[in-house]
């Protein structure tokens, strides 16, 4: 996906196409429709990546319980830090949800920075966000949802 982001870059921050840029899994791709051992739960793929000039980009991809793309939005990025762009996917994700996925058994993160999803398994099992209200405002969608878990995919 990373490699995804870097292409359609154009120059820091830009990208060719304005919103979502990628609905759609390319045919030859594999498809596993059992990714999800139970129905009515989402799965949400977060990825970001920056070039050596700083200049980068983050995705996410929403699937139902059936494998089936329903959001793919991407931004770009100037930053050094590549923990901090892959932890700016998780935290757009408010931006993407819509009203029927609030009523979904619950979603998965899933993610590749093992510190960043280690961050946010402690930032919900604690409840931080009432610690550090700044980026409870981006996570609200945490607590509004009926289940969330992170996990690492490397």
């Amino acid at each position: 996906m990373a490699a995804g982001i870097i292409e359609v870059v154009n120059q820091c921050g830009t990208f060719s196409y304005p919103e979502q840029w990628d609905t759609t899994q390319p045919l030859g791709l594999f498809h596993l429709p059992s990714w999800c051992s139970s129905p009515c739960w989402l799965k949400v793929n977060v990825d970001g990546a920056l070039l050596h000039s700083n200049c980068g980009g983050f995705s996410l991809i929403v699937r139902n319980d059936k494998g089936d793309p329903v959001r793919a939005p991407g931004w770009g990025i100037e930053h050094w830090d590549n923990a901090q762009v892959e932890l700016q996917a998780i935290l757009r994700i408010n931006m993407v949800l819509q009203g029927w996925m609030f009523d979904s058994a619950g979603i998965i993160v899933e993610g590749d920075n093992l510190s960043v999803i280690k961050f946010m398994q402690e930032y919900v099992e604690k409840k931080r966000w009432t610690a550090q209200p700044l980026l409870g405002e981006d996570l609200n969608w945490v607590h509004m949802l009926h289940k969330v878990l992170f996990q690492h995919t490397p």
